[in-house]
């Protein structure tokens, strides 16, 4: 695994810029570093959410998933989870995100 991370200056307050790099140096970062999206050739790196936003998320999480299980629709995923809208779009990481039975494949 790579470890850009260690090699790219930040502060408390700030995530480390965008790097350049292909969507194969992408998948092989070191995942430590928290939430890391793929968008147009670089790696954006982003801060720890706070306490409100993940009791939010947990919440929606449950209600939706619930939801979503109830009536056999699909799967509900919650982050850390990558994924790609289209094959050479970018990798991104919601904080949840639908996946229906139809499209499980």
């Amino acid at each position: 695994m790579t470890s850009l991370i260690a090699s790219v200056p930040q502060t408390i307050d700030s995530p480390p810029a965008p790097q350049p790099m292909s969507y194969e140096e992408y998948l092989t970062l070191d995942w430590t570093a928290g939430l890391v999206e793929w968008v147009d050739g670089e790696a954006i790196f982003h801060m720890p959410p706070l306490d409100e936003h993940q009791t939010l998320v947990e919440m929606l999480h449950l209600l939706m998933g619930s939801y979503v299980q109830l009536l056999s629709l699909g799967k509900l995923r919650v982050a850390p989870f990558a994924m790609r809208a289209a094959p050479a779009g970018p990798a991104r990481e919601p904080d949840l995100f639908f996946l229906a039975t139809e499209n499980l494949g």
